[in-house]
C-alpha cells in the first residue's frame, strides 16, 4: 500500500501546500461557508477516521482550487478507503509471548511486497500473523483486515464468498463462483488500507491465482513451504528463543503470571522447565500441550520429563488448548506432523524413505553426500532431490546451504519414528550403518580424511549405540571411530569405544577368533601409550599372539602388528635385545607382503632408525634413514606418495636426533620445525603432543640464535590460550 496514496494523507497534503495560514480551523471556516462542518468532522478526515460525503467533497475540491488532476487524485484515494471490517477467526491471544523479532521484521517486509511466514507445523505462525493483524488494526494501521484459510480451493472460495458479503458487494449472491471471486479481487484492486491473510497455504501456487495482480494493500501467507521463490519475502519461523519458551511454558503452566518476572519462580523449577524446553526442542504447540498438562494435573516439570521419556508417544497426541483455539492447527503434535509426513508423501514417493533417514540420525547437521551412500537413494538423483524439496515445503527437514547439510527436528524425529514398526526401523538402521560405514574412508590414519570423519562423527556415535543391528557393522564402526577419537587426542572418548569393540567382537566371533585379537592389540596399545596400564595391556598382546598363531586368518600382518606392539614394550623396559629382533622380524614380514619399496616400509624403516638411534647406534640408524628418504623421494617423483603426508616427515624424525648427536645441532631444529608442523597436521595445533613438543623447542632455539622462530611458537601457543 502506498501511503502518499491513501486519502487523509492526500487531504492533508493539499492543506498543507496552501501554506502554514492554512490551518484545520482555517479550512473549517471555508468549507463551512459552502456547507455546515465541525471541526471534529474534519480532523476525523485527516486521521482516515472518516470518509466525506459527495456534499462535502465538492466543497473540499472549491475550498482548495484543485485541478482535475488533484481532484482525480482525491477521488481516487476516497474510492480506496475502506470501512473498518474484519473476519479474524480468533481473538488476541493472552498467552502470545516473544516472537518481537519477527514481527518487526514482518513490518518491514510488508513494506516491499507479499510476505511469507514459513516453518514446520505448529510451530507459531499462525500465531505471529494473528497477533500482527490484531495490533496493526487496533492502531488504525488498517482500516480492513481479511482472513482466507487457503488450505484448499474449496476453503479458499468459501472465504472469498464469506468476503464478498462482509463487504456488502454486489455480486455476493451470484450463482457463479468465479464471477463472486473476482469481484473480492476488483475490490482488492481499488483499496488501500487492507491487510489479507491466506492461512495454510502450503500450495503456493494455488493462493497466489487468487490474489490480485495489481493491489495497494499488503499480503500475508502462513505456509510450511520454505520454498517461496521471488513470489514474496520470506520469514523463516524457528522454535522459539531459550527466554521467550521459557517464559511461555511457565505462563501456560500457570507457574509464573503473566507480569511477573522469572526471578518470581524458584531456581529448581526454573532450571527443570529449562530442561523441559530443550527436550521438546522449543516448539510451541509441544510447550503449549506440556503448560496443559502441567496445570491440569498439577505434576511438576521434572515429572513431566520423566513422563515424556516413558510415554511420549501418548503425550504428543494429547491436545493442548493454544493451537486448538488460537489457529488453524486444532490436533496435538503429533497429529499436525502426521498430516504433513503424510501430505508429503502423497506429493511424493520418496519423502518417507528421506524422512525415516533423517529421523534415524543426529538432527543437526546431516551431511547431504550421506544420502549418495545409501542403496534407497543412490539409483535416481532427480528423485532424491524432488523428494528432498517436498520435505522443503512442508518444513520438515531444513537445508543449510552454505555447509551442505540438513537438519531436522527433535520432535519431528520422535514422531516419524514412532509411524514406523520396530522390524522396519531395524532394517533402516542397518542401512543407514551401512551407508555410514562406507562413507568413512577406510584410511583412518590419513589426515586427509579427518574432515569427513568430523562431518559424519555424530552420526556414527549415534550409530554403535544401537543394540538391535547387525553386530559386525557396530564392530567396525566402533573401531574406526575410536581409533580416530584416539588419533585425535580425545582419549576419555576413544577408552570407553575400544572396550567396548573387544566386548562385542567376542561375544559375536567367539574369544579366539583372528577378529578377537585385533581387537586385544588395538585396546593394549591404548593402554600402553596413554593410560600406563602396561602389564594389562601385555597380556592382552600375548593372548592376541597365541590367538594368531593358532589361526593366523586371512590378514598375513597381523601377527606383525601384534610384535611391533610388544616389542615396543620390551623397548620401554630397556629390553632392547627382545625388542630388536621382534623389529627386525616385523620389517621382513612387511618387506615380504607389501615389497621393499612400499611407503609403509619406508615409514617403518624410519621408525626402526629411531630405535637405534635411541642407544646411539648412529652408523646402523644412518643407512635406513637414508633409505627410507630415497624411498620417499622416488614414490613422490612418480606419483604415487604424497609429499605432504606428515606421515613421511615423522617417520624421517630420527633425522633430528642424528644431526645432534653430529653437533649439527642448528640444522638438527630447522629439521624439527618441519617435523613438529607435520605433527601439527596431523593432530590439530591444540593437541597436547604438539603443545608440548613447542614448548621444548621453545626453552632450545634461543640458545642456537633463533628467536624468531622461538617468538612464532610463543604466539601460537599464546593464541590457543586465548581462544580457550
Amino acid at each position: 500500500m502506498q501511503e502518499e496514496s491513501r486519502f487523509e494523507n492526500v487531504l492533508k497534503s493539499f492543506r498543507v501546500r496552501k501554506g502554514k495560514l492554512w490551518t484545520q480551523e482555517r479550512t473549517v471556516e471555508l468549507i463551512s461557508e459552502i456547507v455546515d462542518v465541525s471541526l471534529r468532522t474534519y480532523k476525523s478526515w485527516e486521521m482516515g477516521e472518516r470518509i466525506p460525503s459527495p456534499e462535502y467533497m465538492k466543497a473540499i475540491v472549491a475550498v482548495f482550487g484543485l485541478s482535475q488532476e488533484d481532484e482525480d487524485t482525491l477521488y481516487r484515494g476516497v474510492a480506496q478507503v475502506p470501512p473498518r471490517i474484519h473476519n479474524l477467526p480468533f481473538a488476541p491471544n493472552p498467552l502470545f509471548t516473544g516472537r518481537q523479532k519477527q514481527l518487526e521484521q514482518l513490518g518491514n517486509l510488508l513494506k516491499e511486497g507479499s510476505t511469507c511466514i514459513s516453518g514446520l507445523g505448529g510451530i507459531g505462525k499462525t500465531q505471529i500473523a494473528l497477533e500482527y493483524a490484531h495490533r496493526c488494526y487496533q492502531q488504525g494501521v488498517y482500516r480492513a483486515v481479511f482472513w482466507v484459510d487457503a488450505a484448499g480451493k474449496a476453503t479458499i472460495e468459501a472465504s472469498y464468498l464469506s468476503l464478498a458479503h462482509l463487504l456488502d458487494l454486489s455480486q455476493k449472491n451470484e450463482a457463479d463462483t468465479r464471477q463472486v471471486i473476482q469481484a473480492v479481487r476488483q475490490w482488492l484492486e481499488t483499496h488501500t488500507a487492507w491487510l489479507l491473510i491466506m492461512d495454510n497455504a502450503d500450495d503456493l501456487g494455488l493462493a497466489r491465482s487468487f490474489l490480485p495482480v495489481v493491489h495497494q494493500g499488503h499480503i500475508i501467507l502462513t505456509t510450511q513451504s520454505q520454498i517461496v521463490g521471488k513470489f514474496a519475502k520470506q520469514i523463516a519461523v524457528q522454535e522459539m528463543e531459550p527466554g521467550e519458551s521459557l517464559r511461555f511454558l511457565l505462563r501456560r503452566a500457570k507457574v509464573l503470571q503473566d507480569d511477573g518476572s522469572l526471578d518470581d519462580v524458584t531456581a529448581d523449577a526454573r532450571k527443570a522447565a529449562s530442561q523441559l524446553v530443550t527436550l521438546l526442542g522449543a516448539h510451541p504447540l509441544a510447550l503449549d500441550q506440556a503448560g496443559a498438562y502441567i496445570e491440569e494435573t498439577g505434576v511438576s516439570f521434572d515429572e513431566y520429563t520423566k513422563l515424556f521419556r516413558e510415554r511420549r508417544n501418548y503425550l504428543m497426541h494429547r491436545q493442548g488448548t493454544l493451537e486448538g483455539e488460537h489457529s488453524d492447527h486444532p490436533g496435538s503434535v503429533a497429529t499436525t506432523i502426521v498430516m504433513s509426513a503424510k501430505k508429503a508423501n502423497e506429493r511424493h514417493n520418496m519423502a518417507a524413505a528421506i524422512l525415516i533417514f533423517c529421523a534415524l540420525l543426529q538432527p543437526d547437521a546431516i551431511p547431504e553426500e550421506l544420502f549418495q551412500f545409501h542403496l534407497a537413494f543412490q539409483q535416481d538423483t532427480i528423485a532424491l532431490h524432488e523428494g528432498i524439496a517436498t520435505l522443503l515445503r512442508y518444513s520438515l527437514v531444513k537445508r543449510n546451504l552454505s555447509e551442505k547439510t540438513y537438519s531436522i527436528h527433535r520432535l519431528v524425529q520422535a514422531v516419524v519414528v514412532d509411524m514406523f514398526q520396530p522390524e522396519s526401523q531395524k532394517r533402516w538402521k542397518y542401512w543407514i550403518m551401512w551407508a555410514i560405514g562406507t562413507a568413512l574412508p577406510r584410511n583412518v590414519l590419513n589426515f586427509k580424511n579427518w574432515r569427513i570423519y568430523e562431518r559424519l562423527l555424530p552420526h556414527a556415535l549415534l550409530c554403535i549405540t544401537w543394540e538391535d543391528v547387525d553386530i559386525r557393522g557396530i564392530h567396525d564402526l566402533l573401531w574406526r571411530v575410536a581409533l580416530y577419537l584416539g588419533t585425535r587426542g580425545r582419549l576419555t572418548e576413544a577408552e570407553p569405544l575400544l572396550a567396548r569393540t573387544l566386548a562385542v567382537t567376542e561375544r559375536h566371533y567367539g574369544p579366539d577368533h583372528s577378529e578377537t585379537a585385533g581387537a586385544l592389540k588395538n585396546l593394549a596399545d591404548f593402554y600402553i601409550q596413554h593410560y600406563d596400564r602396561e602389564e594389562e595391556g601385555r597380556r592382552m598382546l600375548e593372548r592376541g599372539l597365541a590367538i594368531l598363531e593358532k589361526n593366523p586368518g586371512n590378514d598375513p600382518l597381523a601377527v606383525s602388528r601384534i610384535l611391533s606392539s610388544l616389542s615396543q614394550l620390551h623397548e620401554k623396559h630397556g629390553e632392547y635385545e627382545k625388542a630388536e629382533r621382534l623389529k627386525l622380524r616385523v620389517l621382513t614380514e612387511m618387506e615380504q607382503h607389501w615389497g621393499a619399496d612400499h611407503p609403509d616400509v619406508a615409514k617403518y624403516l624410519g621408525t626402526l632408525a629411531e630405535f637405534y638411534i635411541e642407544q646411539g647406534k648412529d652408523e646402523q640408524a644412518m643407512p635406513l634413514l637414508r633409505r627410507a628418504r630415497e624411498t620417499f623421494d622416488r614414490l613422490i617423483a612418480a606419483g604415487k606418495a604424497d609429499a605432504e603426508d606428515p606421515y613421511i616427515h615423522l617417520s624421517l624424525a630420527g633425522t633430528v636426533m642424528l644431526l645432534h648427536h653430529q653437533g649439527r645441532h642448528k640444522e638438527a631444529e630447522e629439521y624439527n620445525l618441519q617435523v613438529m608442523r607435520a605433527k601439527e597436521r596431523l593432530l590439530g595445533p591444540a593437541h597436547p603432543d604438539v603443545i608440548a613438543d613447542k614448548k621444548v623447542s621453545i626453552s632450545f632455539l634461543p640458545k642456537l640464535g633463533m628467536y624468531a622462530e622461538a617468538e612464532a611458537l610463543k604466539a601460537e601457543i599464546r593464541a590457543l590460550e586465548s581462544d580457550e
